[in-house]
């Protein structure tokens, strides 16, 4: 008696089961209304020499790749900075999995140096914020990653590295569930996540599943190679317009990344558009100005060029990142600095010297 009860909750149990799995479920969340007008994603990171050439868009992913010592990381700040200067209102946050503490506190110092910011201000302000995740184990790393994205909302979120929060870089389920992970989130809170990978001794195919599944989601993906004294940088694998390859170098007082020519000698401080156009940025003076008083200031550096070439320079130099707004208690005002080898401000937080260059950068992976 007692089975015959059992088995007949049984039979209505999945008789329910049945019942249920043949209704019709509302699946319509998962279409996509293409009849509506959707903006396209705001850029993040752009070109500073064409907006059009898109590095990464909000709600997507992008990929620094390239061998140790390659400077992967001094690129991540180059373009962090120009980040700062297309979205002066936004803030960014770097993640570091690998580095000690001491070069992290440099990571952040060598972006502030690029801004001309006070450190004490871009600390205080949250306009930039530096996590230190080295202590954690991997797993910790990604739940402390996802928790400060969600918290802090970010509109840039670096992560150096992503090797650092899988267990083998060849498992392919957790590394494509780590990469499912930075998707979901740059969706989830409208940011663009980067993420830094080594490459292969070739410099041109990247480690394990994990290299490969990023390159696979990512919007974009940047390689950087050693090229003399200067990083040459190619985007090789691009969903928007194809970016240019471009140089940059580090500058041996402030340790700055800056865009350059790979043919920079040691007499030049910038290199810029034509032959003309480079002399006379070379010759501008380091001081605050306006737009008025910068055209004229270049046109008598020009040999009295005219008013309407003086402008164009003077829109090169500003798309280029070389002249840049000046900043005052955090906000934006009309005057523009010449953005080159510039002194470390004498700040309470700034007076130790970093590191050498490459000391910061890549250490080998085990």
């Amino acid at each position: 008696m007692q089975d015959q009860i059992f088995e007949n909750i049984i039979e209505k149990a999945e008789a329910a089961a049945e019942k249920k799995a043949k209704e019709p479920i509302d699946l319509s969340q998962y279409f996509v209304d293409y009849t509506r007008d959707i903006p396209k994603p705001t850029p993040v990171i752009y070109d500073p020499t064409n907006e059009d050439r898109i590095i990464v868009s909000e709600q997507n992913l992008f990929v620094i790749a390239g061998e140790a010592k390659s400077r992967k990381s001094f690129l991540a700040s180059l373009l962090t900075i120009d980040f700062f200067v297309q979205h002066p209102d936004r803030n960014a946050i770097l993640i570091d999995t690998e580095q000690a503490e001491w070069n992290v506190l440099n990571v952040a110092r060598r972006i502030c140096r690029g801004m001309n910011w006070d450190y004490e201000w871009a600390f205080r302000s949250k306009k930039l914020q530096v996590a230190h995740l080295r202590p954690f184990t991997k797993q910790k790393r990604r739940e402390i990653t996802e928790a400060i994205i969600r918290q802090e909302q970010p509109y840039l979120c670096i992560i150096d590295g992503a090797r650092d929060m899988v267990t083998s870089v060849n498992d392919d389920t957790i590394c494509s569930e780590l990469v499912d992970d930075f998707l979901k989130w740059s969706e989830i809170y409208h940011c663009a996540i980067g993420t830094i990978i080594h490459t292969n001794k070739d410099g041109e195919t990247v480690r394990g599943h994990l290299g490969s599944e990023l390159i696979n989601k990512a919007e974009t993906t940047l390689f950087c190679k050693k090229d003399g004294e200067c990083t040459k940088v190619e985007s090789i694998y691009a969903r928007n317009v194809d970016i240019d390859k471009f140089w940059f170098e580090v500058d041996k007082n402030t340790s700055v990344p800056r865009r350059s020519s790979n043919t920079v000698t040691s007499t030049q401080i910038f290199t810029c558009g034509t032959p003309k156009e480079t002399k006379t940025l070379n010759s501008l003076p380091k001081k605050e100005q306006n737009r008025s008083q910068w055209i004229a200031e270049i046109r008598v550096k020009a040999d009295m060029c005219s008013e309407s070439t003086a402008k164009k320079y003077f829109e090169d130099y500003v798309n280029a990142g070389y002249l840049r707004k000046c900043t005052k208690d955090g906000d934006f005002y009309g005057h523009f600095q010449l953005y080159g080898p510039l002194p470390v401000p004498k700040l309470a937080r700034q007076e130790n010297p970093e590191l050498e260059l490459d000391n910061d950068e890549d250490p080998e992976e085990t």
